[in-house]
């Protein structure tokens, strides 16, 4: 192709050289792109999913929120029982 490029009056062994390949052309005419649907359709399942991420994302933070105040009171209450009991003994 680099060859024929050359000639002002191209041969005719160059003039099916010019032209692309069929495999080429059926690759190009596939390549339109995404869909608006199948577009719409991924983002939305995407934000689903990150929904139900931050869900139970949520729900582990409050659990392991209310066993750690729970594991707090606790521990004052013991404190205090521990100074009670040297105030009557």
């Amino acid at each position: 192709r680099a060859v024929c490029a050359g000639f002002i009056n191209q041969p005719d062994a160059c003039k099916g050289l010019a032209e692309p390949h069929p495999v080429l052309q059926k690759i190009n005419q596939a390549s339109g792109g995404v869909s608006f649907t199948s577009f719409i359709s991924t983002l939305l399942i995407i934000v689903v999913v990150a929904m139900g991420a931050l869900f139970l994302y949520k729900r582990s933070l409050t659990s392991h929120i209310h066993s750690a105040l729970r594991e707090e009171v606790m521990l004052e209450v013991q404190a205090q029982m521990d100074s009670y009991k040297k105030m009557a003994g």
